[in-house]
């Protein structure tokens, strides 16, 4: 038994710890281990935001990018609306013009006489 206090105090003398219990960790060491895991944390952190900021900016302008096209797309369809709205009135009035040269006066008096 004497033998063990003897190595336990040969132990603590030179800063070696038992194998059953871990190192005494003083309030500064712990302190410092938290500091380190928390900076570490910190770092990925600030990754994972960067990582989302230019997630967000390329989603951003990938929507710009597909909102233009829409608008550009729908201006189009405007324009050939108009041209062909114009076309079918343009088809419209020279038929009529036909029809009036052709009996000399306007059909739908005879569509309500029947």
């Amino acid at each position: 038994m004497e033998e063990q206090y003897r190595l336990r105090r040969l132990r603590k003398q030179q800063g070696i710890s038992s194998p059953r219990s871990p190192p005494k960790m003083t309030h500064y060491h712990r302190q410092r281990v938290e500091i380190d895991y928390l900076s570490g944390l910190a770092k990925e952190l600030i990754q994972e935001l960067q990582q989302l900021q230019q997630k967000k900016a390329k989603m951003k302008q990938e929507w710009q990018e597909k909102c233009t096209i829409e608008q550009y797309k729908y201006v189009q369809s405007a324009q050939t609306n108009a041209k062909l709205k114009q076309q079918v009135q343009t088809v419209l009035h020279r038929r009529q013009l036909i029809e009036d040269a052709l009996f000399g006066e306007d059909l739908t008096s005879y569509s309500t006489e029947s």
